[in-house]
């Protein structure tokens, strides 16, 4: 029978914390972070979202198989080290009245284009400095 003294428990509990933090850190090293760069197609959509909340301009993509056009709000890290932005969705498939506010990766995009739409003000239920994100590109 082994014994485990209290110095062991607390070195694995430590390196456990550690392990998890740097999951959720994306500027740790990349064998660690889930992705630790974008690739070249994320990297060109996610300067097209940051025009696009910079200039406040809808934005129309494909999400999961689904045609959608949302206002977008925020861009930036998520928990798990991936972009994501927060959005308003005005049309498209999978509009649901009352639960307009989508929440989605950059790495399920495709075909995104800036639409010539604008808009003025944030929508109501905008939380600046949402929490799902623990760094932002861009946000309104």
């Amino acid at each position: 029978m082994s014994h485990v003294t209290a110095p062991d428990v607390r070195a694995k509990i430590f390196r456990r914390r550690a392990l998890r933090r740097a999951r959720r850190n994306p500027h740790t090293p990349g064998h660690l972070a889930p992705d630790r760069f974008p690739s070249l197609e994320t990297s060109a959509l996610l300067h097209s979202l940051i025009a696009a909340i910079q200039e406040r301009k809808a934005i129309a993509f494909v999400y999961l198989g689904a045609r959608r056009t949302v206002e977008p709000h925020a861009v930036g890290i998520g928990h798990d080290g991936r972009e994501w932005f927060s959005a308003f969705q005005i049309d498209g498939k999978s509009f649901i009245p009352g639960h307009e506010w989508v929440y989605c990766s950059l790495r399920a995009i495709e075909d995104l284009e800036v639409t010539p739409y604008t808009f003025e003000d944030c929508r109501p239920g905008y939380c600046r400095g949402d929490s799902r994100f623990i760094r932002f590109f861009a946000e309104l």
